[in-house]
C-alpha cells in the first residue's frame, strides 16, 4: 500500500472522496506539486488532472506558481478540508 502523507490511494474510495478533494488532499499535505506529481500520487489520467485543476483554479481553491509552474493549495481550501476530513488531511 502506498502512503502519500496521511492519505493512503487505498482509502479514496471508500470515504468517497472526488477526484477534486484528493487532488486538494495531496496539495494540503504537501504543499506545491506539478502534474506529474500528482498524476504520480492519484493515479488519475493528465487528460482528467488537467480537467479538474481548471475547475479548482476556476474555483478560486487553487493556484499556480509561474515560475515553478506547480500548483498550490489556497489557504482557505487547506482549512476547509481539515474541517471536513480532519486528520485524513494531516
Amino acid at each position: 500500500m502506498k502512503y502519500y502523507g496521511a492519505v493512503s490511494v487505498q482509502y479514496i474510495p471508500s470515504f468517497h472522496v472526488t477526484p477534486k478533494e484528493a487532488i486538494r488532499m495531496f496539495l494540503c499535505n504537501e504543499g506545491s506539486l506539478d502534474t506529474a506529481e500528482i498524476q504520480e500520487r492519484t493515479g488519475f489520467h493528465e487528460k482528467d488532472i488537467k480537467k479538474y485543476i481548471n475547475e479548482l483554479i476556476e474555483g478560486e481553491e487553487i493556484f499556480i506558481d509561474p515560475d515553478s509552474g506547480k500548483y498550490s493549495l489556497t489557504p482557505i481550501a487547506c482549512k476547509d478540508l481539515y474541517d471536513r476530513w480532519g486528520s485524513l488531511v494531516e
